[in-house]
């Protein structure tokens, strides 16, 4: 982001605009301003109009009202969560009552064709909804309908997600709070936009190659999933039919069930979620090995990290974000001060990271339950949305880490979560209840989780290369698709 990096710059006043914000001025984004020097074909605000044509139909945002239902049989809500890169997740997606769906969402509703964009959090993710089955959007969602006789929704989709589009949303872009775009802002996007015979077979040369890559990130995620759960082939313990739907991850509030529990099988909690049967499965592991809780497996109490100031250099600080439920993203780490870090670890020297220490998200539907490894020996700080589990000699850390992102760990968050309204947790106290098995004869003892561990880090390694080199077609795709916007189909032909 350019407002984590120091450097100054200065503008005449009639070259100022209608916002005096350091990123809207800045000169790396002066190319927003200029596409038109460097393409053959014509450039267009987003709200404007290409010979006459308007080039959408329709813009609108969504909402979530207070008192929204769920219902499994009903209509598709689609969340920023859902929209990855040119393409929709749907696999996870919740549902809300048809009467909101036609009443008070009507508005929002949405349309086979139509582009969505996500405008607040990460903004800027694009995709075309291509279904025929009725669906509705959240307030950080913005619902673009074109008018087809002007642009093609693949090619806009395509051109949000290239270079092009991107550097219109971070030049647009607020940051007050969470990073946000409103509606008159994506008005304002400047687009390239050939005659729609070029657009379709530029369409045409990059739809095949996105398809190639999504069939193969799927793939990979179906098996990265597997292999977490070596371990529940190890310990011979089968997953209940239906029972991987996690509450905070996918939304199954929206579920309709009934189950009931005698007053003396109650715990201290009363939410009905925490009774659910899916949560059977622990109660088997515990019949066949010895469990411990993860408070009794420390070395030290569980604790948060803490809400840091940032500095352009100084000691790494960890945020959920850079948790990749494989990797640290270290690269992309902001930083503190030595001086604030001082004076955090003289007073928090328990929340100063250790090589082995297990960093776990600990907020939010999407991000809570992604676990991983810090494996650096350089000291270094978690902000207050990662929990720190340090545990003791007696069990390997990546095997815990393993077993926390696997079904057995991940139905836990699931059971021990509080919270409400899209502020949802896992408290240190709560995740000290955590049940693992004993390093132990009786549980698993200490060569055998290292043995899970070791089996389990080389198939992630090996799907984790798959990943990057599917990535890596993709990006090659998005430069084709530049290239063909700035060239001409004719010129820019080039595989």
């Amino acid at each position: 982001m350019l407002t984590e990096k120091t450097d100054y710059y200065f503008r005449f006043i009639e070259e100022i605009e209608d916002r005096l914000d350091y990123v809207f001025n800045h000169p790396s984004l002066d190319i927003v301003n200029t596409l038109q020097n460097i393409t053959i074909y014509q450039v267009r605000g987003l709200g404007g109009d290409i010979n006459g044509i308007k080039i959408i139909d329709n813009l609108t945002s969504g909402s979530t009202p207070k008192n929204l239902q769920y219902d499994e049989e009903g209509v598709m809500f689609i969340r920023a969560n859902n929209v990855l890169e040119d393409y929709l997740d749907l696999d996870n997606v919740i549902k809300i009552e048809r009467s909101f769906h036609e009443g008070i969402l009507k508005s929002s509703q949405l349309k086979k064709d139509d582009v969505v964009v996500t405008m607040a959090g990460t903004i800027g993710r694009c995709a075309m909804y291509t279904l025929d089955e009725e669906a509705n959007i959240n307030q950080a969602i913005a619902s673009i309908r074109v008018n087809k006789d002007a642009i093609l929704p693949e090619y806009l989709s395509l051109y949000l997600n290239s270079q092009f589009g991107q550097l219109n949303f971070l030049k647009y872009r607020h940051d007050v709070g969470q990073p946000n775009i409103n509606l008159d802002e994506i008005k304002k996007i400047k687009i390239i936009i050939p005659p729609l015979y070029i657009q379709e077979k530029i369409v045409e040369k990059i739809l095949t190659k996105k398809q190639e890559v999504i069939k193969a990130i799927n793939t990979i995620a179906l098996q990265k999933e597997k292999v977490l759960n070596t371990i529940l082939e190890n310990l011979d313990i089968g997953i209940l039919d239906g029972a991987q739907q996690y509450f905070f991850k996918t939304g199954a509030e929206g579920k309709t069930m009934s189950f009931y529990k005698f007053p003396d099988e109650l715990d201290e909690r009363l939410h009905y979620l925490f009774y659910h049967p899916k949560y059977e499965i622990l109660e088997e592991l515990g019949r066949r090995y010895k469990l411990v809780k993860l408070k009794d497996i420390v070395s030290e109490l569980i604790t948060r990290g803490e809400q840091p100031e940032y500095a352009e250099e100084g000691i790494t600080v960890i945020k959920t974000v850079d948790l990749k439920n494989g990797r640290i993203d270290y690269e992309n780490c902001l930083n503190v001060s030595e001086e604030f870090f001082e004076k955090y670890a003289k007073n928090h020297p328990e929340g100063v990271l250790r090589k082995g220490d297990i960093l776990i998200a600990s907020t939010g539907y999407v991000s809570m339950g992604k676990v991983d490894v810090y494996e650096r020996d350089k000291p270094a700080m978690a902000d207050g949305h990662i929990s720190i589990l340090r545990v003791n000699t007696e069990y390997d850390p990546y095997f815990v880490a393993y077993y926390l992102r696997c079904h057995l760990g991940q139905i836990q968050f699931d059971k021990w979560w509080s919270g409400s309204s899209g502020q949802i947790e896992i408290q240190s106290e709560d995740l000290g209840e955590f049940l693992i098995p004993e390093s132990s004869d009786d549980g698993i003892p200490l060569d055998k989780q290292k043995e899970i561990a070791k089996e389990i880090a080389e198939k992630l390694k090996e799907l984790l290369e798959m990943e990057k080199q599917a990535n890596e077609k993709w990006e090659e795709a998005k430069k084709l698709f530049e290239k063909l916007v700035l060239e001409g189909v004719e010129n820019g032909a080039a595989e």
